[in-house]
This record gives structure tokens, C-alpha cells and sequence, in this order.
């Protein structure tokens, strides 16, 4: 069975659909996060929190506020703007693959292998613009997968208890392969452009 996910990683909230194909006939769902009451959300926060004991949290879990925890947001608005500055923007980047990763973790739970994605890109970027954009989601989600699938071995509990700097460290090492060709990513991850 093929499944193409629809990633829509947004400034605030991420959402994901998915297609499924069965003998011609074409299924689409959405794919569920849950919060950590248990309950089913359709939508991920766009949050990571900085804990005390220098892990990291996610999505729902890093929405809930905590006392003398620092929340990071807005990574995904600095990293695919071309006027920020290039330190602002290579910061975004391993914010983002962090956040990815978490989210691509979910999805080799929920939909294992096989499945091909396609992540959005700002709509309202000038056609100038638009190749800039289009490569930095290639670049981050590229690397949010390398870093589930080759660095943490698709080990969500052991990614949950690494530190923050170990986590960016890695997540630059893994930017760091991504070929600069689009059409070479294709051929090494299932992610569609």
C-alpha cells in the first residue's frame, strides 16, 4: 500500500494528511497526535521546551507551561526568511529539524515504512524567493529524518533523554550530509517536491 503524507509544518501548529492507495481506489485520512491527557489531536504545536535537567519536549507536551522552563517557537518563520541573518537562520534550521524529527518519529510509529512525504513551504513567497524555500524544507526534513532513522535508530525514548546540545550537535551533523541537490535527496528519502 502507498501512503503520501501532506506535512503542513506551520509557525503555530503542524498538521499532517495523509493518502493511501488500495487497488486504485484512494483513501486520505488525518493523521492523530495525542496530548499527554491521551486524548486525539488533530493538530501538533509548533513548541519545544527547554526542561530543567537539559532535555528537551515537544508539540502538546511542550504547550503546557512549566514554571522556569523556556519555550522556543517561531523557529519555522525565522528559517525560511530571507532577510534574517544567516546565524538566525542556521539556529531556526536546528530547531526545526528537532521538531521534524519528533514529528517523523510519530509518523514511522503510526504509518511505519513506505510512506513518502510532502512538505509545504510558504505560499507567500515571491517567485525569487520560491527555490530558497523550497530547498530549506528539503534541507530540515531531510535531516529530521536521517537524525530518527540512522542516528537514533528510530528510538523515540532515547531522543526524548538526550541533552539539548547533544540534540543540536546532531542535528548539525545531519544537515551538514544533506546533499545540496534536491534530485539526490529524492533518490536517498522518501520526501516528494
Amino acid at each position: 500500500m502507498a501512503i503520501t503524507v501532506g506535512l503542513d509544518f506551520g509557525t503555530h501548529q503542524t498538521k499532517i494528511c495523509y493518502e493511501t492507495s488500495e487497488a486504485g481506489t484512494l483513501f486520505y485520512d488525518v493523521f492523530k497526535f495525542k496530548d499527554p491527557s491521551g486524548e486525539e489531536k488533530l493538530t501538533l504545536p509548533s513548541f519545544i521546551r527547554r526542561c530543567a535537567d537539559g532535555t528537551l519536549r515537544y508539540g502538546h507536551e511542550a504547550a503546557q507551561k512549566e514554571t522556569g522552563s523556556p519555550a522556543v517557537t517561531y523557529f519555522k518563520q525565522i528559517m525560511f526568511s530571507w532577510t534574517a541573518t544567516q546565524s538566525a537562520r542556521n539556529e531556526a534550521e536546528l530547531w526545526a529539524v528537532l521538531y521534524l524529527a519528533y514529528v517523523v518519529f510519530h509518523l514511522d510509529v503510526g504509518l511505519h515504512d513506505g510512506y513518502s512525504v510532502h512538505m509545504g513551504m510558504p505560499t507567500d513567497a515571491d517567485p525569487e524567493h520560491y527555490g530558497f524555500c523550497k530547498w530549506q524544507a528539503v534541507k530540515v526534513l531531510a535531516a529530521a529524518m536521517l537524525m530518527v532513522r540512522q542516528a537514533f535508530k528510530r528510538n523515540l525514548s532515547k531522543f526524548l533523554a538526550t541533552q539539548e546540545h547533544e540534540l543540536k550537535k546532531l542535528a548539525s551533523e545531519c544537515l551538514g550530509v544533506i546533499p545540496s541537490d534536491i534530485n539526490a535527496v529524492r533518490r536517498r528519502l522518501p520526501i516528494l517536491v
